[in-house]
């Protein structure tokens, strides 16, 4: 699309589409007691989104350990929403809530898949 300079970003389709060829090649896959998905950096953010999928796809145990993924802090003073990102000086400078990645841009650029329980 435009807003994404004409690339696709499917993480969650790959990561779909893995799970769906581990199932066919892997036969202990099907009757694991646990899994656990993990990733960092950006594969730390894909762990955060895809956690309650893995689990709803499987029967066994799912625990998630991302590592990093969360790129801008949260839980800052001047946010009621702890997922957003510090306000940029501009807005907090006026007691405002504001400033880069506010909105669903990254989510729209990244075409994140979201679980639709999050």
């Amino acid at each position: 699309t435009e807003k994404s300079w004409g690339y696709y970003f499917t993480g969650h389709t790959n990561f779909d589409t893995i799970l769906s060829h581990i199932n066919a090649t892997v036969p202990a896959f099907a009757t694991a007691d646990r899994i656990l998905l993990t990733g960092g950096s950006a594969g730390g953010i894909g762990t955060f989104r895809n956690c309650d999928y893995l689990a709803g796809r499987v029967t066994s145990e799912v625990s998630c350990a991302p590592i990093g993924g969360m790129f801008f802090p949260g839980l800052t003073e001047d946010q009621a929403d702890p997922y957003l990102p510090p306000s940029d000086f501009p807005h907090y400078s006026k007691g405002q809530s504001g400033g880069p990645f506010h909105d669903a841009s990254t989510d729209e650029l990244w075409q994140a898949y979201m679980h639709p329980k999050c």
